[in-house]
């Protein structure tokens, strides 16, 4: 990561940008998907990655905090 940006979320993200959001515990809550990203597009493998030791199971496709 180059540099910490703060602001709202929508606002200091780009089109293509995804998030993965943590709560306050450091707990996976969401994986933000950007609307310009077509349906059907793989996961980056480097967001897997995060997700996976994060404890969340990216091989069920109803996991609760996938969005």
């Amino acid at each position: 990561m180059s540099k910490v940006v703060e602001g709202d979320l929508d606002k200091v993200m780009e089109d293509d940008d995804w998030a993965i959001i943590f709560d306050k515990d450091g707990v996976v809550r969401g994986l933000f998907i950007p609307d310009a990203i077509p349906e059907g597009t793989k996961v980056p493998a480097s967001i897997l990655a995060i997700l996976e030791e994060a404890g969340v199971d990216t091989t069920v496709e109803d996991t609760p905090v996938l969005h």
